[in-house]
């Protein structure tokens, strides 16, 4: 099998032979913006949306790329190149980040530019069926949401240490589980890898502050299509005290789309509801993919 490409710095290169210098600020101070889209039968998904973001966090963090007028036809680019390897009935998920580049504090420099690279991976289509079936269960970790205060949710970075120590707080005690984070005052804030969304027991979607959590792309066309679909959506904060009150959950994010909950803390609750049905059903129409059946028939 052919292996599968990356783009970095300008040049196209074998997934294993692309290498990054140790001493890219990337690595050392964690000055990393980062995206990742997903292919829908091949074709990268609300790219325009992910590729606006970038930019807002390039232009935040002073990083002039060269490649920054041309992001869109480097990753349909890369998509072309690395699809065709794959099984047509599956998709990839594509990453794509940006450092300020070398430091020669930290050893020599080979080049003064901009880190930019490019890359995509198999979706992984049996961990997607399992959540699909089953609902993730949640549980709350004792490490808190980095405040907004410490960077602007707008920009979407690879600084992620707060999650990485919440995940494995998790998994130790509950090991089918995964960790959604508050703010020290205990309100709702995200999962490691996803936003989610509350349905209370009067039917309102509830969502945390815009202030608050980071700017989604997949949770933007989520409500959306929420409003679409007369669906009442409210931005505010949610305690962890009104679990009770709680009557459905689900997440939202670029891998997945969109999936149930199926407890929180293990708070028990209604799987398959109306909305999730309603939404889901909207998403795959504005992909043109049923992405559930997708993923249960791959892993068949």
């Amino acid at each position: 099998m052919t292996e599968a490409v990356t783009y970095l710095n300008g040049s196209w290169n074998a997934f294993s032979k692309t290498q990054i210098p140790i001493n890219d600020l990337g690595f050392i101070h964690g000055i990393t913006v980062a995206e990742q889209v997903r292919t829908f039968s091949g074709r990268p998904g609300f790219l325009e949306a992910h590729c606006n973001r970038f930019l807002t966090g390039l232009r935040r963090l002073d990083i002039n790329l060269p490649e920054r007028n041309d992001l869109s036809a480097i990753i349909l680019d890369l998509a072309d190149r690395n699809y065709p390897l794959i099984d047509p009935k599956l998709d990839l998920g594509i990453c794509f980040f940006a450092t300020p580049g070398t430091s020669s504090r930290f050893g020599p420099t080979n080049y003064q530019r901009p880190t930019f690279c490019v890359h995509s991976y198999l979706l992984p289509f049996a961990q997607l069926a399992e959540i699909y079936k089953d609902g993730q269960s949640l549980h709350i970790s004792t490490h808190h949401e980095v405040p907004s205060t410490c960077w602007p949710r707008d920009i979407k970075v690879r600084s992620r240490l707060h999650y990485y120590l919440a995940e494995q707080e998790i998994r130790q005690r509950h090991p089918s589980s995964s960790a959604i984070l508050t703010d020290p005052a205990g309100h709702f804030r995200e999962t490691a890898t996803a936003t989610p969304i509350f349905v209370m027991g009067d039917g309102q979607l509830v969502v945390p502050p815009t202030s608050e959590i980071l700017h989604s792309v997949s949770l933007d066309l989520t409500l959306n299509l929420a409003a679409e679909n007369n669906l009442i959506v409210v931005r505010r904060e949610i305690h962890l005290s009104e679990l009770p009150t709680i009557r459905s959950m689900f997440l939202v994010s670029t891998p997945f789309c969109i999936c149930d909950v199926s407890s929180l803390n293990d708070h028990p609750f209604l799987r398959e509801s109306n909305e999730l049905r309603l939404l889901r059903k909207a998403w795959s129409t504005s992909v043109d993919l049923d992405f559930v059946s997708q993923s249960l028939d791959a892993t068949c």
